[in-house]
């Protein structure tokens, strides 16, 4: 197996630019209407005022969501930043504006501003007092309240008032404004700090089951034998484990588009067609009680009683969810332990290119060849060897290269318009052709 490592010259995953809207400034083909559809009518932004102890109060009731996953940690504010920002208000100094998303059922859940918001809250929780102010210097170790003990160190009511009587806007985007979009905007007002990629929206906007799901499935220890060389920092795992389930769910006609009740399509859209699964998968339970998962913590997969169960170190932990979650998770589980039985570092990677450095994970590659792995698992043990060659006659295009037929070109559909109809379903299509070769042979 190749143990060659990856150089810094290349991305850590081929294609991993549909994670951004900035390599849409990259390119010189100008979008057209067909390219970025936007229909008016389908268009719904609001603005609203309120103050922060209505939005305290929201917050409280779980209508506001704050989902603490969704911070990265290098951006997390020191107690001198809080503080500041405390200050400002009691200064009188205005806020920015906030943006947030309005999910169907009338949620918000905030995307541009959560620092801001959950210090404030954070305040009026009395999670940390006033330290490192220069204006207000007198303030520095007060809380927002207290008792009668540290009466000296709380803020009289008149600037508590201060504080919960501040007018926040915001800007709201509803229903039906369409996925795309919604990212397209969020994208915009995050240009003056580090810009948060679509799969980090993602998981604000859609918490639930199903970015439970994607981060337990990240943390596997066979997933991250395969793709060691993928950080989890800006949650590129969790997006290319999100696509991989999106399509294979899609293949097996099993999503369902909540706005159609009929099985989910795939029509370009990539936004609008995750964000559906999202939706679908949230609409099914997935729990795993008392399970606390830290930033850097492996799990392993285990099978105890006929329960599916996760361990962390010494601890199991019980999963508890609907069929089709515990039938994703087994076989994934399975299927990165064959691919890595294989391929070791190698998996989901194309041919080196005349002979250069061994080439990023391939995005595309990872959804179809664990598609293609799955499909194969009670064939494994007994048809290794074979299925072996027919995986490399597939990476090696070697169809394409007798036919020259498009419709036989495996690795175009890896490498060009990778996310068009057409790519994503000739690559299925190939696959499962063969899949159903293996498959007939004795």
């Amino acid at each position: 197996m190749d143990k060659e490592l990856i150089t810094d010259n290349y991305d850590e995953i081929e294609g991993e630019e549909t994670l951004s809207n900035e390599a849409k400034e990259k390119s010189d083909k100008p979008e057209t209407a067909e390219d970025n559809p936007y229909p008016y009518e389908n268009i719904n932004i609001g603005r609203d005022n309120f103050s922060a102890f209505q939005l305290y109060r929201k917050y409280k009731e779980n209508i506001i969501k704050l989902d603490p996953d969704f911070q990265r940690e290098s951006n997390v504010w020191n107690p001198k930043q809080k503080s500041e920002l405390i200050e400002s208000i009691l200064i009188g100094i205005p806020l920015p504006i906030f943006y947030v998303k309005q999910d169907k059922k009338g949620n918000l859940i905030l995307i541009d501003g959560r620092q801001r918001l959950s210090t404030i809250f954070d305040y009026m929780d009395n999670k940390f007092s006033l330290s490192g102010l220069k204006i207000l210097s007198k303030f520095n170790g007060f809380l927002f309240t207290g008792n009668d003990e540290d009466e000296e160190k709380t803020l009289k009511s008149i600037y508590r008032g201060k504080i919960e009587d501040v007018n926040l806007t915001l800007h709201i985007i509803k229903e039906p404004t369409p996925e795309k979009l919604t990212y397209d905007l969020f994208d915009r007002v995050n240009r003056g700090g580090t810009r948060l990629n679509n799969q980090e929206m993602r998981n604000a906007i859609y918490q639930g089951s199903s970015t439970l799901f994607l981060k337990t499935l990240s943390k596997l220890e066979t997933f991250k034998n395969v793709t060691e060389t993928i950080s989890s920092s800006r949650m590129k795992d969790r997006y290319l484990i999100l696509r991989f389930i999106a399509f294979y769910l899609w293949r097996k006609k099993i999503s369902i588009d909540f706005n159609t009740k009929n099985s989910l399509d795939y029509k370009s859209d990539l936004e609008d067609f995750l964000a559906k699964t999202m939706e679908y998968l949230n609409s099914k339970k997935y729990e795993v009680k008392q399970l606390d998962l830290q930033k850097e913590e492996i799990l392993t997969l285990i099978v105890k009683d006929n329960d599916i169960c996760l361990k962390k170190n010494n601890e199991i932990f019980v999963t508890q969810s609907d069929l089709i979650y515990s039938n994703i998770q087994f076989s994934f589980e399975k299927a990165m332990k064959n691919i890595y039985n294989l391929f070791g570092n190698n998996s989901f990677r194309l041919p080196k290119k005349d002979g250069g450095t061994l080439r990023p994970i391939n995005m595309a590659l990872f959804e179809v060849i664990t598609y293609f792995f799955i499909e194969l698992e009670d064939e494994f043990i007994e048809k290794k060897e074979f299925i072996l060659d027919e995986y490399w006659k597939l990476i090696n295009n070697d169809l394409f290269k007798i036919s020259n037929k498009e419709e036989d070109d495996f690795v175009g559909s890896l490498t060009y318009t990778v996310d068009s109809n057409k790519s994503v379903i000739k690559r299925f299509t190939i696959i499962e052709k063969k899949i159903k070769f293996i498959k007939e042979q004795c």
